[in-house]
């Protein structure tokens, strides 16, 4: 195990000690600023947590207000200097979530968001910064379904993090909007027009880079040491090929043997699959034969070449997810794992981001990939993927 992770809503709820402090793993637990104290933190250092991911999202009270969070810009800094006394300022190894795209967030504010959290003692190893997507059915949909920005910003707007949603740490709930009255509706702050959003982005990753931090996921950064950067090992697991997870609860994703698998989000369809869950693997134990869950993919079946046969799915959840990193895709593992016809159908797809320049064919020292240019390739990543896509498509037919 290289990674495990607390998080979402059960974050700060009582923990026992179920970890090897001495274990050379991450061990991460999602909290919001004001939902713990001392007496919490040193309770989850005893249990071998070693890593804090904190949802700040804004240090702007008004915002903070406008999207229910119930933490105010106070709590923050009171949370970070209980978690130095803690952990020790040296010891202390935390990630910070901001949110851009806001209501009421305007580019100067989010300048001096960015600098708020560059001058926090001690500073953040890591940062997540995620871009607010208004999707229709979610909470925000029904605060600012009739506040779209325009379909020209749309594509940029939904880059920034749009790919696989939910994937990665620093998701939390959002708040509740039923007891907001009429006249709380109508003075909500407004959303930003989306050349604003891609301006937060770009900004960004400008400003955290020249503080010492590394990109290296869309939106994720790392802060640069003599040895390397603290990327999250919880978030390079995402982002491996062939790598292997295992969620619990509402929602949660599931990848094994390449294959996403993810568990009922109805709180009546999760019990009632466990229940099955369980009543398969009993029928399997009286039956003397061993039990393979129903959710459990087959393994991938490769010919003599070792080519992987008819999983355009598995290619496609690889294409998405190593497009979101620094290092890109491997086109040489392509052109092994999937065949040659495959790899010319990607850079096919490419073609008109590597023209512009917002994409990358590295073929030296060694290297055969594709990757996206930091910051406009990402920015328009989901336009440079779709185009991909389409290419492996008309090959499939």
């Amino acid at each position: 195990i290289l990674s495990s992770i607390l998080g979402g809503d059960n974050g700060s709820s009582d923990t026992a000690s179920c970890f090897d402090p001495m274990a050379n793993m991450e061990i991460t637990i999602e909290m919001d600023p004001g939902t713990f104290d001392v007496k919490k933190l040193q309770g989850l250092k005893d249990a071998g947590f070693n890593r804090i991911s904190l949802g700040v999202q804004s240090f702007d009270d008004t915002i903070l207000e406008s999207i229910g969070r119930v933490h105010r810009r106070r709590d923050i800094f009171e949370s970070i200097q209980m978690m130095e006394q803690v952990f020790g300022r040296d010891g202390v190894n935390y990630s910070l979530d901001l949110i851009s795209g806001l209501p009421g967030l305007t580019p100067t504010k989010w300048i001096e968001t960015l600098e708020t959290a560059m001058k926090l003692v001690p500073q953040p190893n890591h940062l997540s910064i995620y871009d607010l997507q208004v999707e229709q059915g979610t909470v925000f949909g029904k605060w600012y379904g009739k506040q779209q920005r325009n379909n020209d910003d749309a594509e940029a707007e939904a880059a920034k993090e749009g790919i696989l949603s939910g994937a990665q740490e620093g998701t939390r709930a959002t708040p509740d909007v039923s007891s907001q009255t009429d006249k709380e509706q109508h003075q909500r702050l407004p959303l930003p027009p989306g050349e604003d959003c891609a301006f937060m982005y770009k900004y960004a990753a400008g400003y955290l880079r020249s503080k010492g931090y590394e990109h290296y996921e869309i939106s994720s950064y790392a802060r640069r040491e003599e040895l390397g950067s603290r990327r999250s090992q919880h978030n390079q697991i995402y982002w491996e090929i062939d790598s292997e997870w295992y969620s619990v609860g509402l929602g949660a994703t599931n990848r094994v043997k390449g294959h996403r698998f993810y568990r009922p989000r109805a709180m009546s369809d999760y019990i009632k699959w466990v229940r099955e869950q369980k009543e398969s693997m009993l029928t399997a134990k009286e039956s003397g034969t061993s039990w393979v869950p129903d959710w459990l993919p087959p393994v991938r079946v490769t010919d003599k070449n070792d080519h992987v046969v008819v999983d355009d799915d598995y290619l496609a959840d690889v294409i998405m997810t190593r497009l979101r990193t620094c290092e890109g895709l491997d086109l040489d593992w392509v052109s092994k794992v999937f065949g040659e016809d495959r790899n010319k159908a990607i850079l096919h797809g490419a073609e008109l981001g590597l023209e512009l320049g917002i994409a990358k064919h590295d073929i030296s020292n060694g290297r055969n990939s594709l990757r996206l240019v930091d910051p406009d390739g990402f920015l328009f990543s989901n336009s440079i993927i779709s185009s991909i896509f389409l290419e492996l498509g008309e090959l499939g037919e």
